[in-house]
């Protein structure tokens, strides 16, 4: 009987692609913490990095009178899924914004999820540009977590 240790498939890559409904547009500045998308883990695993591929980029609309305003979105995990969220990573949108088709880099804090914690994509209030103009997708990679 072979040992998970002695896979092919241990500390192997995958990536899992987090999406609000058909890749909407993500909404106009959130007056509160907004979800677009979460993930319950059913396996141990290690949150490695996060990019945002866009489909339709956006530009900054100056939403509210403030033509300096960005939209941050986030990557986090909430414990068991309890509905309190730990940011581990940010992606931000500037007033350059984001051409149609890039990969927007993202930072993340290597983190580990137990099987049943979630993997949260969220922006908090404030924190987005306007119009539902960003079209894109999130795209995490993960590794396994053998325990």
């Amino acid at each position: 009987m072979s040992d998970f240790y002695d896979s092919d498939r241990y500390g192997a890559r995958h990536v899992l692609v987090m999406a609000k409904v058909a890749d909407g547009a993500l909404g106009s500045a959130a007056s509160a913490q907004t979800e677009y998308n979460r993930k319950t883990m059913m396996m141990a695993v290690t949150i490695k990095d996060w990019n945002l591929e866009v489909l339709t980029g956006a530009t900054c609309t100056g939403t509210g009178g403030v033509t300096t305003e960005v939209w941050t979105l986030k990557l986090g995990k909430s414990a068991a899924g309890t509905g309190s969220i730990s940011n581990i990573g940010s992606i931000t949108v500037g007033t350059a914004g984001a051409a149609d088709n890039s990969i927007v880099d993202g930072t993340v804090t290597e983190t580990n999820l137990a099987a049943g914690d979630d993997l949260v994509w969220y922006t908090d209030a404030g924190t987005a540009l306007g119009d539902n103009s960003l079209i894109a997708r999130a795209n995490v990679l993960y590794v396994e977590r053998y325990t």
